[in-house]
């Protein structure tokens, strides 16, 4: 290939997959698909900061996970430390995943979450629980009860971000960039101070932002859900029903004060409907356009970030006859039903995923035939004519690229990163010997990159 006929805009993957750029094309000109942004506000977490941090062109991490993060473990210590600290804490304290391991299938129930909160491994022969709640403090500093001005306190006096240094970490946590954000004369019209998350909008629709293999949408039965920065969340800007719960952009705009644009108040999704757009965000459809559009991580993972979720293609649901809606919810509710039949009992989180016998990557080979049924299902409403066995193929090999190359040992003519030190000035007025024992430890061999061979050849050709 000449160089003048390599594609600029857009993934060189697309040269070896010609037939997916095809499919890609008309998934997105398809007269029944619509995208996402017309539905949905697409975030990374569902806290009013993170939603308002990405509007506002910073990064939607929280800012200081020691404070803000809360286990079984941490509400005992500090209710030892201050009296009655338990008691007030708990009306503040937001059911959260703060982990996206801790998603395993493609709905995430109470019962999930419970498991979490309960879950406890043994260090130095004490249970350490996970992380299973968020603080969100949206209320006036003066207004709050004693016990959490006190922690409060603690978080700009003692508290320190756990992150490297190298990457800004090791401060007190009330100085956290995105704590800092939230002090900001441009933030105070939804924020009380460092320590306020502004409040969050409940989201049914999710995704782990950086799947390994397959990507995951899932659903959460829980309206009363926090999460952190490593979740998409589908904010919802359309009224949506599901499990008894309503989820209204409209109210949540009064309560928070328009962080929801572009709002279609005259369209509701119900739960068979929201269910069967899961089935989709989750069919091989997706999967191939994600894999062509979605950003590429150094380590395999697939970056599914704000802008590329906007312009991805859904059905429009309202648009198809509502027979097909409903069979697609159905094979939604037998993937669910089947993964969890497969992944088993997680409760255990001291145990990976490979001891446990079944992984993400396996549990994905064994939900092929529900996929491939979703996928013909998705080929018969939209009218393509495609091989789903064609097209699985495609996207499974695109995923192994992406994932053993991410693993690929440098070979000769690669790009590569070496540190360099530099030698000062009193080193070199040491000595020789002085600088050999500097340079210890620093040296690369060429062994790393080349394989040392035999020379014998060479000297009978000289």
């Amino acid at each position: 290939m000449k160089q003048s006929e390599i594609p600029r805009d857009k993934k060189w993957i697309s040269l070896f997959f010609e037939r997916v750029e095809d499919i890609v094309k008309i998934i997105e000109t398809h007269p029944l698909m619509i995208k996402t942004s017309e539905w949905f506000k697409p975030s990374r977490g569902n806290s009013i900061y993170s939603i308002w941090a990405l509007d506002h062109g910073r990064r939607p991490d929280l800012g200081a996970k020691d404070f803000f993060y809360f286990s079984r473990d941490k509400i005992d210590d500090w209710n030892v430390k201050v009296k009655g600290f338990k008691e007030a804490v708990m009306k503040y304290l937001v059911p959260a995943i703060t982990a996206s391991r801790y998603v395993r299938t493609f709905i995430f129930t109470e019962k999930d979450w419970i498991e979490i909160r309960d879950r406890g491994k043994e260090e130095r022969g004490k249970s350490k629980y996970s992380d299973a709640w968020i603080l969100v403090l949206h209320e006036d500093r003066k207004n709050i009860p004693q016990q959490l001005q006190e922690y409060i306190k603690w978080g700009e006096t003692e508290c320190k971000t756990q992150i490297r240094a190298t990457r800004g970490g090791g401060k007190i946590c009330s100085k956290a960039e995105a704590c800092k954000a939230r002090e900001k004369a441009e933030a105070k019209a939804y924020f009380y101070g460092w320590y306020d998350l502004g409040g969050y909008i409940p989201t049914p629709i999710m995704a782990i932002y950086q799947p390994r293999y397959h990507p995951q949408f899932f659903l959460t039965l829980l309206p009363k859900l926090i999460t952190y920065h490593a979740v998409i969340t589908l904010v919802p800007r359309v009224k949506i029903k599901v499990a008894n719960e309503t989820y209204d952009p409209i109210e949540y705009n009064r309560v928070y004060g328009n962080v929801i644009d572009n709002i279609k108040p005259s369209i509701e999704l119900d739960e068979i409907e929201i269910k069967a757009l899961l089935a989709y965000l989750n069919s091989t459809f997706n999967w191939l356009w994600l894999e062509q559009k979605a950003r590429y991580i150094a380590k395999g993972p697939l970056g599914l970030e704000v802008h590329v979720i906007k312009d991805m293609p859904i059905p429009n649901i309202k648009s198809i006859d509502r027979r097909h809606v409903e069979d697609l919810a159905q094979l939604f509710e037998k993937l669910e039903f089947s993964a969890r039949s497969i992944i088993g009992d997680s409760s255990n989180e001291s145990v990976s995923e490979e001891e446990k016998g079944v992984g993400k990557l396996e549990m994905f080979k064994r939900l092929r035939s529900i996929f491939r049924e979703i996928d013909s299902k998705i080929a018969e409403i939209l009218k393509i004519n495609v091989n789903v066995d064609e097209l699985w193929d495609y996207a499974w090999k695109m995923m192994e690229r992406r994932v053993e190359g991410a693993g690929r040992k440098v070979r000769p003519g690669a790009e590569i990163e070496i540190e360099i030190k530099e030698e000062k000035e009193s080193e070199k007025r040491k000595g020789r010997k002085r600088r050999k024992r500097s340079s210890e430890g620093k040296v690369t061999p060429l062994t790393k990159w080349f394989k040392q061979g035999d020379n014998k050849d060479h000297k009978k050709s000289s």
